[in-house]
């Protein structure tokens, strides 16, 4: 259970990149196949969803939920993990919430930063990824939630939330075309 919230931004990307922020399993494994990809950009590049993966198959294997924005601009993306269910939000608004027991991950998680890349067999641009920061907490802190909205979307100068137990990371990722 905890919190993650990452500050990012994509170049006009190729649709084959997919920019993710995930929460993973700790051990690398879950019996659910547990994930929370609480920012996921996919080939409609015009928009960001969440996954929340609370099974290995089926046709219920997960929730989901997309959201219209411009992910060339900076935006704040954030997921919190209670006993009472899973909630994300973009830039302090609230876009996801799953309140299904039945869809609780059920293993301690961590945070992962990617830039994936599903190739179609064409050519693909070169496309980038960039983070100012990254801060998740190891136990749930509902008091700091949306605490920065008052500053608005593109206010570079608001810092990501301050808590105890914060992992603080500041990162600019990029990945160019791949190697042909």
């Amino acid at each position: 259970m905890g919190n993650a919230e990452t500050r990012m931004r994509a170049t006009a990307r190729d649709p084959q990149y997919h920019p993710v922020l995930i929460l993973w399993p700790n051990n690398n494994a879950s019996s659910k196949c547990a994930e929370i990809d609480y920012a996921e950009g996919t080939t409609e590049t015009a928009q960001m969803k969440l996954f929340l993966h609370h099974a290995c198959g089926g046709s219920d294997f997960q929730t989901t939920t997309s959201t219209p924005i411009d992910p060339t601009q900076w935006h704040n993306y954030a997921v919190e993990w209670t006993p009472s269910g899973i909630t994300g939000d973009i830039d302090g608004v609230k876009t996801f919430t799953d309140t299904n027991p039945a869809h609780q991950p059920g293993v301690g998680m961590h945070q992962t930063l990617q830039l994936d890349w599903f190739p179609t067999g064409g050519a693909a641009k070169s496309s980038q990824c960039r983070l100012i920061g990254s801060a998740s907490t190891s136990s749930p802190t509902p008091k700091t939630r949306g605490a920065r909205a008052a500053g608005g979307p593109t206010d570079s100068r608001r810092p990501l939330r301050t808590v105890s137990s914060v992992r603080r990371a500041a990162v600019e990722y990029v990945r160019s075309t791949p190697p042909k």
